[in-house]
């Protein structure tokens, strides 16, 4: 990963690790961008003090792939993803029969209302 690549993953949140699982790349306001190992609590500066000059090469550095990935979903987005299961429901489509045969018609209602919810 670049230099800019880590510091916004880890300013957006994602967990950065660098050369194995035990160290992972922290901001602190004071501090900047720090590589601590998660076993001792040892840190070293993400770069040299010159700001630019990587403390490791940029291919050891890797987001975390068992991290869940958060997906933003719009209103509108919503209201089709609940269309598109409300006509799955109401033809004879595999989900449908999932959800029958398991006896899950409940929380399929509640799949849907929680994405498109109905006015009273």
């Amino acid at each position: 990963m670049k230099l800019q690549e880590i510091k916004a993953a880890v300013l957006a949140g994602k967990t950065v690790h660098w050369a194995s699982s035990i160290y992972v790349v922290k901001y602190h306001e004071r501090g900047g961008f720090n590589v601590v190992c998660t076993q001792n609590d040892s840190c070293i500066g993400l770069t040299h003090k010159d700001g630019i000059t990587m403390n490791g090469k940029p291919e050891d550095f890797y987001i975390d792939p068992d991290e869940p990935v958060s997906v933003v979903v719009t209103r509108r987005e919503c209201g089709l993803i609940a269309d598109a299961i409300t006509t799955a429901m109401h033809f004879d489509t595999p989900a449908k029969k999932h959800y029958e045969e398991n006896d899950m018609t409940d929380e399929f209602a509640s799949i849907i209302n929680k994405f498109h919810p109905q006015s009273d």
